[in-house]
């Protein structure tokens, strides 16, 4: 088999003219490319880059954090003083740039400079493609935030501590070009489909925004009797009925776990293990957040944990600090340590009652103001402070009541979390597919049924 010519150009079944055919060698071609289009450098897209030192006063900053990489927009350019400006303040931008992150390309620190930031200068960590007049801006844009070039530089990174591509890695990368007509509509296709996933992407967002904000207001309803308020006058009970308690009430014994050394690795079949703050969160136990106890002799099986226990972080960051949780399912010999407390709670109050006044604001704020702090930003609450703890008490009738009401009412707001996760997932997979398709020239003027942007909104 003949080997191909160094220098060999695929035509591509295109009628080009010398000028206009691919200089990418057959044998460096990722696909074939449809009828007029063809592989070039990616020297071949863009002007040199230029360099602009910072005068005056003040200037405006990009630097790789200035970039959303969610978004891939430049969201806070920084005012710097001159006299302060960072030695890699030195690129040139113009409208219609697109900036694209040489350290770590796979964080997708890619943006577009619009007119309103084309007066500000770059840092040398990016590399700046100024399209030729043969190019589209926003088809380079959307080239280059696409899966192909993004995973295709990736593979030239080097170094540990902040990998990177280098200049001439991006620059003799191989891109696809349509003609300039063709750039437009491709354009005009993406936009117009990403459009309309965005308005789908918004109405999953808004749902995840006020995820929190709707759990908090139904556990608010329930600890001040509102969501219970019917069956107490269908059953003829006052409202009287509800007294304040402490927690000194309501727990009859606290068991509290050793500080003990241990090896930074789960536990192995027969070893002991001794659980992290980190497994206990509102709601869920993870038993894999534990590390090995280095001295099987300090095993004690009333420091165990097991099915059932009430487990209360005693320390952690203060969004953290009184987690609360209760055990379902476990399957290693697992100890408690100093920083967890479990809790036994008296026989006539619903463990998951607590559970669930756990995570209400009403809560949270008596932890704030009872936990005391240290330099390190962890906080602790001493069990006697735990024990000032105060939390309405209905009768136990009423509090199995809000549990059925709670454990409904939550299950549909985490239902509705997840679906719109989902969406927000299937929504940035399309996009992809939708690029991988343009840059390939198979995006046609109709929306396939997999990237259908209505049958992702209506899993909303």
């Amino acid at each position: 088999m003949a080997r191909p010519r160094k220098n060999a150009v695929k035509a591509q079944n295109s009628l080009l003219t010398p000028d206009k055919v691919a200089e990418v060698p057959v044998e460096e071609q990722p696909y074939p490319l449809p009828e007029g289009w063809k592989w070039v450098r990616g020297n071949s897209l863009w002007k040199s880059q230029e360099t602009e030192k910072p005068t005056g006063n003040f200037f405006y900053y990009i630097d790789i954090d200035a970039v959303d990489n969610k978004q891939q927009k430049v969201i806070s350019p920084k005012q710097t003083p001159v006299s302060q400006a960072p030695s890699r303040a030195s690129r040139k931008l113009h409208e219609g740039d697109t900036i694209f992150s040489l350290v770590r390309p796979y964080l997708r620190n890619i943006a577009y400079i619009d007119e309103d930031i084309s007066n500000c200068i770059a840092s040398t960590g990016f590399y700046i493609c100024s399209p030729l007049k043969n190019v589209n801006s926003r088809f380079l844009y959307w080239l280059m935030t696409s899966d192909y070039v993004v995973l295709g530089l990736n593979k030239f990174m080097k170094g540990d501590n902040s990998p990177s591509i280098r200049k001439n890695d991006i620059e003799n990368f191989p891109f696809p070009l349509p003609t300039l007509d063709e750039q437009q509509r491709i354009v005009d296709r993406i936009e117009f489909l990403f459009a309309k996933l965005d308005e789908a992407k918004a109405k999953a967002e808004a749902v995840l925004d006020g995820f929190e904000i709707r759990k908090a207001a139904i556990l608010h309803k329930a600890f001040t009797g509102e969501l219970t308020a019917k069956w107490r006058e269908e059953n003829g009970i006052e409202n009287d009925s509800w007294k304040e308690k402490d927690f000194a009430y309501i727990i009859r014994n606290i068991k509290a776990g050793k500080n003990l050394r241990c090896e930074e690795r789960p536990p192995q079949e027969n070893e002991i293990g001794i659980v992290k703050v980190s497994a206990v969160t509102w709601g869920f136990f993870n038993e894999l957040e534990s590390k090995t106890c280095i001295d099987p002799s300090v095993y004690n099986k009333n420091i165990q944990i097991k099915k059932g226990d009430f487990l209360f972080s005693r320390a952690n960051t203060i969004q953290l600090i009184g987690n609360c949780v209760i055990v379902e399912n476990i399957h290693k010999k697992l100890i408690l340590s100093d920083k967890i407390l479990r809790l036994e709670i008296n026989k006539n109050i619903s463990n998951k009652y607590i559970l669930y006044f756990s995570m209400s604001t009403k809560y949270r704020k008596q932890i704030t103001s009872l936990a005391s702090g240290n330099q390190d930003g962890m906080r602790n609450i001493s069990q006697k402070n735990l024990l000032k703890i105060k939390i309405p008490l209905p009768t136990e009738e009423e509090q199995q009541g809000i549990v059925r009401i709670l454990d409904n009412l939550l299950a549909k707001e985490q239902q509705a979390k997840e679906a719109a996760e989902t969406v927000l997932h299937q929504i940035n997979l399309m996009k992809k597919a939708i690029l991988a398709r343009a840059f390939r020239g198979e995006l046609g003027t109709h929306i396939p049924s997999q990237i259908n942007p209505q049958r992702t909104e209506a899993c909303i």
